[in-house]
């Protein structure tokens, strides 16, 4: 059971325009992943080895807490990029994600992240508006 269930909702393509430029210059480097039922996309703790484009559907997001059981919930929807944090910063993706059954993903590997954001340096700058956004959704449900 979850101790705290968030508001913090990642803003989708309607909400952020910059989810839309970020998105938009990823999504001709993703490759396709259906979800024909629920798939972990990636796990808190792990190392990355991409981002990804949720395209249609919606996933699920979660932080564990120590004991490794849910201690925060957020829906995703259509038009997210989900894992820059983890690629930006070299970490360990902070949070663990579940596509749910139909959803439609675009994974562009981290390699391909790089070399997107060398030659064309606008996009990294897209992606650190992203994270401010992100972040500042984040303050404001947890101050709420």
């Amino acid at each position: 059971m979850l101790d705290r269930q968030s508001t913090f909702q990642p803003a989708g393509l309607s909400a952020f325009p910059i989810y839309r430029e970020l998105f938009r210059a990823l999504e001709p480097l993703s490759q396709h992943l259906q979800c024909d039922e629920e798939r972990t996309l990636f796990c808190q703790g792990d190392w990355p080895m991409g981002v990804y484009l949720l395209r249609a559907g919606d996933a699920l997001a979660f932080i564990l807490n120590e004991q490794g059981r849910p201690a925060v919930e957020f829906q995703v929807y259509p038009g997210t990029v989900l894992g820059v944090p983890a690629i930006v910063s070299h970490q360990p993706y902070s949070l663990t994600v579940v596509g749910r059954r139909g959803a439609v993903i675009g994974f562009v590997s981290k390699e391909d992240f790089g070399n997107l954001i060398h030659r064309r340096p606008s996009t990294y700058i897209a992606a650190l508006r992203m994270l401010a956004a992100e972040i500042h959704s984040a303050r404001q449900a947890f101050t709420a």
